[in-house]
């Protein structure tokens, strides 16, 4: 598993954008078929993010983040 985050100071700058393609072709490289992630449903601004970037929301998963509990959205994206 790997974690993306970018400090608020930086957001909208293209760094996690540019992490997240890394991250991509990583996962190509290793002939992966797919990447899988979660996003808390309250974060709306990381959610719309990954729609732009190819994903489809999957399923809920109830209470995924245990510190501030919150549902998770699972999200995929075929490669």
């Amino acid at each position: 598993p790997i974690s993306i985050a970018v400090l608020p100071a930086y957001q909208n700058k293209g760094i996690g954008k540019s992490l997240l393609c890394f991250g991509e072709k990583l996962a190509k490289e290793a002939k992966c078929k797919k990447i899988i992630l979660e996003v808390r449903v309250s974060n709306l601004t990381a959610h719309e993010f990954y729609l732009n970037a190819g994903f489809h929301d999957n399923r809920i998963k109830k209470n995924y983040y245990t510190h501030l509990p919150e549902d998770g959205i699972e999200m995929i994206k075929e490669i």
